[in-house]
């Protein structure tokens, strides 16, 4: 039996259409539209205006209707830790210890060490 509806997708991949393939009118449900867009691997933007105009047969053979319709990504940041405690260094002096070079923090219980700023957002 040959499907009454072919899917064609954008060049792009963000958009997608249905084709009306049938010869003749048929009622269909709301969800055999559904299951045939995800045999298509469409799954995301489906205009449910356009779904109600498929259900209510006003398509002619061959007329085209967008069906569903993507975002585009948007570049994202890295996730990060914000260090939130300052570390003293030798700032002001002119002389340095060469044999105690390794220096400890200080911070006191309870103290916030770092807080992480999740993917995509900044300060």
């Amino acid at each position: 039996m040959e499907k009454p509806f072919q899917a064609r997708l954008s060049k792009d991949g963000l958009s997608a259409s249905l084709v009306w393939r049938a010869k003749e009118a048929k009622d269909f449900s709301e969800e055999e539209i559904r299951h045939f867009l995800l045999e298509e691997n469409v799954v995301y933007g489906i205009k449910q205006d356009a779904v109600e105009t498929i259900l209510k047969n006003s398509l002619s053979f061959g007329e085209a209707i967008l069906i569903a319709e993507g975002k585009r990504s948007l570049p994202g940041t890295d996730a990060y830790l914000r260090k939130e405690w300052l570390q003293s260094q030798h700032a002001g002096t002119d002389q340095f210890d060469f044999r105690n070079i390794l220096t400890i923090p200080s911070i006191k219980k309870g103290q916030l060490l770092a807080t992480a700023i999740p993917p995509g957002q900044r300060d």
